[in-house]
Parts: structure tokens; sequence; C-alpha cells
């Protein structure tokens, strides 16, 4: 094949001339169960390839003749390629590849053995790059399956905040586990690798444990329940711990547990309670709180443990965007779990006096500017928020963590109530001894009913019905407010619109 030379017009085969459309060698070729490409080593654009190779990848003799890697595929791509052409240039030397990845036109990946020639003009230069390609993607279809899903999983099990334990189900041995379960049982990883459950003195109430193990199969796949666990510091912590069965054709079974860290979580529940023990309405509030807590903090380890399993099993037949929206599912369930329990966290600190007021010098007209900025880009609008400023406080003596929670909860609240097409304002004004922000909105308004009790924690408007929210933005507003030793006045009308106005101390 190295009496090829001339250009695309024509080729010399042998010593004799032919057009490339008519050349008979090339309907040979055409016909072979290998995928045949030809392109020029000085462009290296491509000039011919085989049916064969067509089939394969999906693309046409358009798609393809007379252009580079880089105007057919992606720069990731067209990198990967270009590399083995340059090498060859530069050694000059016949390259074997034993597994070269494909993409096809439709996005799926395929596995080719091949081979890379130089064909050389008569005067000894480089002319042609003739790559000879089987596909061998079946065979090592399972092999590249099987690693790519454990790339994956490592990396999503080792950046959980979750932790997790893997144990073999046919005996409960521990396989693997996570930085952040060894964080949490305060172990080296060398303390819990290849031991039993049944050895395991963290978990206390241990049988309960070993029964919920024994009762997860292919068809019993999950178990959540809340245990104690007992640190090697003999620190007693609460968990969240949910059991999922993964099973696999080609795979050994595993059973994966998942602890979610709940101590501080119990500890502000314990302080919420003591907070609203002395209100009528404590039950109510009670089942509303742990109703909402259990509902989220199982939300994050379901959806983890879901996409997970489903990255594990699917995540070599999925495309790009397929397993993009799983991670980011994961990445939203934990977010929203960490706001949640901020907000909660916050409101047990001001309830039982433990928030510690920090004024400082602030410029109250950037400072606004700035919660807009991050309100609309966190709620996904777009200059909805108008900021008008009256004078008379562009500096003041005031806590700026406590003023970001009254504003940007109330422009998240006048956002959430209110149509998409209506305009929300934030108005600052002020004097000599006062702060005074505004927050109008034309949303839904609060019916007069709801006035007296909207502040309280955990109660939500009448006409909040289908609107996702807990009732907690402006439980934090109020005792945000009072810590200033401030007023917030509420005005308001169903269907008309809201305003807040906070009267903060210079």
């Amino acid at each position: 094949m190295n009496l090829f030379t001339k250009n695309l017009d024509g080729l010399i085969f042998n010593g004799k001339e032919f057009p490339i459309e008519d050349l008979y060698f090339f309907k040979i070729l055409d016909s072979l169960p290998d995928a045949i490409i030809l392109k020029d080593a000085e462009t290296l654009k491509y000039v011919y390839v085989n049916d064969t190779f067509q089939k394969l990848i999906g693309y046409s003799k358009e798609d393809i003749l007379e252009k580079t890697n880089y105007e057919i595929y992606s720069k990731e791509l067209a990198d990967y390629y270009t590399s083995y052409d340059q090498k060859l240039l530069n050694t000059q030397k016949t390259i074997e590849i034993e597994e070269e990845l494909h993409k096809t036109k439709s996005n799926e990946i395929k596995v080719f053995e091949t081979k890379k020639v130089l064909i050389k003009s008569f005067d000894n230069h480089p002319k042609y790059i003739l790559d000879i390609s089987r596909d061998i993607t079946e065979n090592t279809k399972t092999k590249k399956y099987l690693e790519e899903v454990e790339l994956r999983f490592l990396k999503m099990f080792e950046l959980s905040p979750v932790g997790i334990i893997i144990f073999r189900a046919t005996d409960f041995t521990v396989i693997d586990s996570n930085n952040s379960l060894l964080d949490f049982l305060e172990i080296n990883k060398d303390q819990i690798i290849g031991k039993n459950l049944y050895d395991l003195d963290y978990f206390q109430n241990k049988q309960v444990i070993i029964d919920l193990f024994n009762q997860l199969n292919t068809e019993n796949q999950s178990h959540t329940k809340e245990i104690q666990i007992q640190s090697t510091n003999n620190i007693e912590k609460s968990a969240l711990m949910s059991l999922g069965y993964i099973d696999s054709e080609s795979l050994e079974p595993w059973i994966i547990c998942m602890l979610l860290n709940i101590t501080e979580t119990k500890a502000a529940i314990k302080e919420l309670e003591l907070i609203v023990e002395k209100e009528k309405d404590l039950n109510i509030l009670k089942t509303r709180f742990i109703s909402m807590i259990s509902h989220e903090m199982r939300t994050p380890l379901t959806s983890i443990m879901l996409s997970t399993d489903l990255l594990k099993r699917y995540e070599g037949t999925w495309s790009l965007e397929e397993r993009q929206k799983h991670f980011d599912r994961i990445q939203k369930t934990v977010l929203n779990l960490t706001h949640l329990m901020e907000n909660v966290l916050t409101i047990g600190r001001l309830e039982a006096g433990k928030f510690e007021l920090s004024k400082e010098l602030i410029d109250l007209v950037s400072l606004s500017q700035a919660i807009i900025e991050n309100v609309q880009l966190a709620r996904g609008v777009i200059d909805r928020i108008d900021f008008v400023y009256k004078g008379g406080c562009g500096n003041a003596k005031v806590d700026e963590n406590l003023v970001v929670l009254i504003i940007t909860n109330l422009l998240s609240n006048a956002i959430k109530y209110s149509n998409e097409d209506s305009k929300i304002t934030l108005e600052l004004s002020g004097n000599d001894n006062e702060v005074i922000f505004k927050v109008m909105d034309k949303g839904i308004g609060i019916p007069t009913e709801d006035k007296e009790k909207i502040f309280d924690t955990f109660y939500r408007g009448s006409n909040t019905n289908g609107i996702y929210g807990y009732g907690l933005g402006l439980s934090i507003v109020k005792k945000c407010v009072e810590a200033h030793n401030g007023r917030i006045i509420l005005e308001s009308m169903e269907n008309v619109g809201t305003t807040f106005t906070v009267i903060l101390p210079k």
C-alpha cells in the first residue's frame, strides 16, 4: 500500500492512475469487515473511509471527508485521536492500539483494535495515514463498563458527606468505608475493613441492626431507621441509618449502609422543644417539626442511594446529560438539607438567647444591593427586585449577618408568593435614630385571620397550599429584628400585596 501517491482527485496504484471513486481496490475495501480510514499526512484531513467505518460510527462520507478531527468531534476527542496521528508522524513506525475508544454520531461508545500505518510517496515523504480498525466493543464492553462504574462510584463514595459502609451481603463483612464514616466513628480504616457486622461495637442495640440486615434481599431492598452510635471515645451520637441491598448479575451483592449524623439536629430539636413548651399549640408544632425534619433527613439519603444504584446499573448506557442529572440531584438535596438546618439552628440560638449580637458600621446601600443580587441569583430570577434609596442612612451600626437574614427572607418570600411578572421593591431610608427597610410586593397577600400568627415558628398562611415552605422565614426575621431591639410592621391585603417595614435602631 506504500504505492499510493498523488492527490485526492486520483491515486497511482501499481504505477497506474485511477480516480478514487472508480478504483476497484476501494470497492474491495468497502466490503471488508474492518474499518478503513485514510488521512492526508500533511493536513490530517480524512480522504477516504470505507462502508464498514460509516456503519460502525454512523457518520457518512459527507460528514467526514475533507475534514479534520476537530471539525467532527469535540476538542477532547479530537485531541485523543490526533495524538496517535502525531505519534505516527513523529516516529514513522507502525502503531498498534489494543483498545481505541470511538464515539459514534449517536454518542455511543465503541472500542476498536487499531493498526496505524504511515504511507509514503515515491520520494519517501509521509503522504497518508492508514487506519485499519476492528470493532471489539462486545469483547471489552463488560470490562470497560465495570471500570467506568467503579470510577464514578468511588468519586461519589469518597466525596459524600454521608458516612457509608459497604458490606458483602453474603456474610456481612465490611468491604469498604468512606472518610465521612471514619470521621463519624472516630476510627481509622484498618479498624473496620474486613470486620464482620457481628464484631462491630459501634451500634447500640446491635441485634436490631442484625435483624434488619437479615431482612434485606432482592425483593426487600431497603430500610431506614434512626439509631444510636457509640464512638471509640465513648461519645453517643444519633444517626439516620439507611440500608440498601444492591445486586447485579456480574457482581457479588452488597449491602450499602449510610449513616447521616443527626446528633446536632437532635440537639436542635430538643432546644426547640424547650422553647415551645410554654406555647399552647406545642403538640401541633412538635408534630409539624418532627414530620418535616424526618422527611428532609430521608430525602438526601434516598436520593444519593437511588442515584448511586442507577449509575452503577446503567451509567455505561446513559448520555452525559442523563448522568449529570443524577449528580445534580445529589448536590441539590445536600444543599437543601444544609439550608434547612441552618435556619433551624438559627432559630434555636436566637430563641435560647445564645446568639451574640455583633454590631459594626455597615454601608447599607452596598449591602442591600448585594443581597438583591444574591437573592435573584438563588431564586433564578432576573431584574424582579427594584432598589430605592431615600437617603438618611447610608451607614449604620448593625449586625450585618442578621440584617442579611432579615432582608433575604423577606425578599425570598416576596418572590415566592407573587407572580413571576410582578415587581418587588426594597426601599431603604432613615433618620438620625433609625434605619427603615421596606419590602413591598403585589402577591397573594396574607389573610386577616393569619396575621396574628404569621411570625410564629412553622406557621404558614392558609392561602399558601401548594407553595413549598416550612414557615421558618418570618420567624427568623422577627427574631433577628428583636435581637436589634427593633420593630417590624405588617401591612397586607389578600390578593393585593404585602409590605413589611423593618425599623432598626441606628
